[in-house]
């Protein structure tokens, strides 16, 4: 039997892959993250500290610090993490320090990144703030670039 997580992995996956080559259009990417099945969300005005594993989207609207496992992370606009991440897909509209270890990584003008991601695909749209370093892998092989702050960094590969 299918894996529905794995499933709607891969059809993200392959939005991304359309979306970056530009034959796709953004409100498509966000309907698709919000159409993911929600297994965590942390509301305005709470913090949640730790180790946390879910097997689903995680939406932080509030604020985060710990370490972060999940397929997709959503980041809203007002929000703040500092963590170390893994995951399939992230998407930060809000402000966030700490690792990322992502497939994807999107940050949009609103965004505010400072810290290490090491990623295969990654977009910023004018605006994004990135402080750090960008590692973007690619089958095994890796290509470095350190960014100074206010400037946006690699884009898609």
């Amino acid at each position: 039997m299918p894996n529905p997580l794995q499933s709607g992995i891969d059809n993200l996956e392959a939005l991304c892959r359309r979306w970056f080559e530009k034959r796709e259009k953004k409100a498509s990417l966000e309907k698709a993250l919000h159409a993911f099945l929600l297994d965590l969300f942390i509301p305005r005005g709470a913090l949640l500290r730790g180790e946390i594993e879910s097997q689903g989207l995680v939406r932080v609207e509030g604020e985060l610090r710990g370490v972060l496992l999940c397929p997709v992370l959503y980041v809203a606009e007002g929000a703040k993490v500092v963590a170390e991440v893994k995951s399939d897909f992230v998407y930060l509209a809000g402000s966030m320090r700490g690792i990322v270890r992502a497939s994807y990584l999107y940050l949009p003008s609103s965004g505010d990144f400072q810290g290490d991601i090491f990623v295969r695909a990654f977009w910023a749209e004018s605006g994004g703030k990135l402080k750090g370093k960008v590692v973007i892998e690619d089958h095994g092989k890796a290509q470095g670039s350190e960014t100074q702050p206010g400037e946006a960094g690699p884009q898609a590969s």
